[in-house]
């Protein structure tokens, strides 16, 4: 799957919950599904990989089953998601995207480096959270040495109601008319379901989603929002009223999420899909 620049919430280790009990045996440990594969909105397939310990260690994308598109691969250090590199599964094959994460004191994500190919430029992240460690900012510059030195270009910030859910995104665009940059408004999420979002029981899929694909990192799934940016360069002339239709199993997990307004698309910050499954043990 094609890293957007464009999902959340880290669940604690159910491997924790073990050692918290006073008694623990094995009727008692609960079930962890781990998404396994997708549709996305332009039907291309998405499959995940994880390791012995299901940890996540690639995504694939295919335009059919056996027609490769791309490719995603994770790298770990001493536990956390540290690189991730995206390769175009053309002949010969093509990396247009290597990240690496960096992580602060309290063990979150800080710094998202994107090396730009064929040159000596990237673009640096920064993330802020807060006392509930939860994501509620994110500058991005771009440093390119023989050019100039790091300079803003984009940027966003999250608002949250009681429940852990994201109810207003702003971003950092820039401003037509004095050429600098504002924040502006760029949606509102109206209304929510009950239901964790489908990459919750993976820390490693929640930190690709949130943190490299800029994926809104709600709780639950979004039922209604008003968008007024699209992305940090197309806005509407007044806020776009978005439907979102979830589709659940008989287990409550989430197996398609769709929208039937024209104007819906990944950069909103959303991932729908149809035809999801999961890998539940």
């Amino acid at each position: 799957m094609k890293i957007l620049k464009r999902l959340r919430y880290l669940q604690a280790p159910f491997a924790f919950l073990c050692l918290s009990l006073a008694a623990c045996n094995h009727d008692n440990v609960a079930e962890v599904c781990l998404p396994k594969s997708f549709r996305t909105f332009n039907s291309d397939s998405v499959a995940y990989q994880y390791d012995d310990a299901r940890k996540l260690t690639a995504v694939y994308s295919y335009y059919d089953k056996n027609d490769m598109k791309d490719r995603t691969d994770l790298v770990y250090n001493n536990g956390n998601l540290v690189t991730v590199t995206h390769t175009f599964t053309t002949d010969p094959p093509y990396i247009d995207h290597i990240y690496s994460i960096e992580y602060g004191d309290d063990n979150l994500p800080s710094k998202l480096t994107d090396v730009i190919p064929n040159s000596d430029g990237k673009y640096i992240t920064e993330f802020t959270h807060d006392e509930s460690k939860r994501l509620v900012k994110a500058v991005t510059k771009i440093d390119i040495p023989s050019w100039q030195g790091p300079v803003v270009v984009n940027g966003y910030s999250y608002e949250y109601n009681e429940d852990g859910n994201v109810t207003r995104v702003k971003y950092v665009v820039n401003d037509s008319g004095t050429g600098g940059l504002t924040e502006v408004v760029a949606r509102e999420n109206m209304t929510f379901d009950n239901h964790q979002v489908f990459y919750a029981s993976s820390k490693d899929l929640a930190i690709l989603n949130v943190y490299v694909s800029r994926c809104i990192p709600n709780v639950n799934n979004v039922l209604t929002s008003k968008i007024t940016w699209r992305s940090y360069s197309v806005n509407f002339m007044s806020p776009v009223d978005i439907s979102f239709v979830p589709v659940y199993d008989d287990a409550g997990k989430l197996k398609q999420y769709t929208t039937i307004d024209v104007y819906s698309a990944p950069a909103f910050g959303d991932l729908t899909f149809t035809k999801g499954t999961y890998d539940c043990r």
